[in-house]
């Protein structure tokens, strides 16, 4: 990511060989919620929400 220097905001690089990383910082810096990715797959879905609770449960030092 990097800051746009004419406009407020984020602007993104998006391939698919930085999507995944992508998405989840977004949804952990509260940009976009899991529900705002209706369109991807199951698949995507299920695997950034455990990754997403992994992630918080290490912040919080919970095992």
């Amino acid at each position: 990511m990097r800051e746009d220097k004419r406009r407020g905001g984020v602007v993104m690089r998006m391939s698919r060989s930085n999507m995944e990383l992508n998405l989840l910082s977004l949804l952990s810096d509260g940009v976009i919620s899991i529900a705002e990715l209706d369109g991807f797959s199951e698949e995507l879905r299920e695997k950034l929400t455990f990754v997403l609770r992994d992630h918080r449960d290490w912040d919080h030092g919970d095992s």
